[in-house]
């Protein structure tokens, strides 16, 4: 483990973050500007670059020291070995810092339980809300590449955007949206609220239809699943 100044290390950085499936599911794609101001303009943060035995950069962090407190601002690994060196990197800082804070998106999953001295307090919060504001526009960029069958989304309400509420079929050949008035294809009926929280990951088809917030065939069920994200969006750049 390295530690290092920005200038020298910004190439390194943008690779990793590129690379690392962490940031893969609703991240934002950094501009080079953006890289400038989150870690050198915005605030002066110091770094630790991993590299492996043949010196290749595998994971890095970027932290603050504030008050006492090391601050992760920032921490990605591409390998175990990376995490596991970082980790230990922060815990060098025991003698010298009375607390360590790492805030990061969660996706469901925590790394709390993999440390053999785990943190003392976890905390989700709420913080951030997805909108779709034009569903059509939406269903155009959607990755339909798993899809087996054509079939139509019936949105029943959106009293904030009514220009979604409709009928929109997928046609699996050819590949296109279309709205309608009607459809003889069959129909998953449900509302904006929870097709944004299902075509976005955030709730499983299970998860909303324990619910009784939707409604389709048991045939389609098994066709809307397979098009679904597994993983929940995670934006971790604000705007």
């Amino acid at each position: 483990i390295k530690r290092q100044q920005w200038p020298e290390i910004k190439e390194i950085v943008t690779k990793i973050y590129a690379t690392s499936t962490k940031n893969k599911n609703g991240s934002l794609k950094r501009e080079d500007w953006w890289y400038d101001y989150k870690f050198a303009l915005k605030k002066a943060m110091e770094f630790a670059i991993y590299y492996t035995k043949e010196g290749k950069p595998a994971g890095y962090l970027a932290y603050t020291i504030e008050n006492g407190c090391f601050i992760c601002q920032e921490w990605i690994c591409l390998l175990p070995e990376a995490y596991q060196g970082l980790n230990r990197y922060i815990y060098s800082h025991k003698d010298s810092t009375h607390k360590i804070i790492y805030e990061h998106g969660f996706d469901g999953h925590t790394n709390f339980f993999l440390q053999a001295r785990p943190f003392e307090k976890l905390e989700v919060r709420p913080e951030m809300m997805v909108r779709i504001v034009d569903v059509k526009a939406f269903m155009e960029i959607f990755p339909w590449q798993n899809l087996r069958q054509s079939f139509a989304i019936c949105i029943k309400e959106d009293k904030y955007a009514p220009w979604n509420e409709g009928t929109f079929e997928i046609h699996l050949h050819p590949n296109e949206i279309k709205q309608v008035e009607k459809t003889q294809l069959p129909t998953l009926t449900i509302s904006m609220q929870q097709l944004t929280q299902l075509f976005l990951g955030y709730l499983s088809l299970e998860e909303v239809k324990f619910y009784g917030n939707l409604e389709m065939s048991q045939e389609l069920e098994e066709n809307v699943k397979a098009i679904l994200p597994s993983q929940k969006p995670i934006l971790e750049d604000y705007f």
